[in-house]
């Protein structure tokens, strides 16, 4: 029984950094289709690929446990029309940095909670939630320049 509820934290755990990463793949994959600033565009294109990295190795080690990756459609709709009605108006640097460094900022926040949440898990696991922090750690510092 103990064995199985440990089973189920990593489980847990893994799906919530899924779809943290997924989530920071999407959003920047929608931003970088409205900003128009090859600097910009250049510096959302690595950070999507540094969050499709943490995503893939979530999904392997989702499929090595028998689990389905479950995304979360309303929050990814939600989100992509989010970014839509901030970027109505302001299609500008500026507006795209501070978006990806506010939305960096939570998935910290979030992740910490998180892995403070569920310290009794597998240390592979947690070693990517720490490579997720470093992701959003990382976005946020490109953005810096931008603003």
């Amino acid at each position: 029984m103990e064995e199985n509820k440990y089973e189920n934290r990593n489980a847990e755990l893994l799906a919530y950094l899924h779809n943290n990463a997924e989530m920071g793949k999407d959003n920047l994959l929608e931003l970088n289709g409205i900003v128009k600033d090859a600097a910009v565009r250049n510096c959302i294109e690595h950070q999507i690929l540094e969050y499709k990295s943490v995503y893939d190795q979530t999904e392997r080690k989702l499929e090595i446990l028998g689990l389905e990756p479950r995304g979360d459609c309303f929050a990814k709709l939600m989100s992509k029309m989010m970014i839509n009605a901030k970027t109505l108006l302001d299609k500008s640097n500026e507006r795209a940095a501070e978006m990806i460094i506010q939305g960096s900022t939570m998935g910290i926040i979030d992740i910490v909670k998180k892995l403070k949440e569920y310290v009794d898990c597998d240390d592979d696991i947690k070693n990517i939630g720490y490579k997720l922090l470093y992701v959003e750690q990382k976005s946020i510092d490109e953005m810096k320049h931008f603003l």
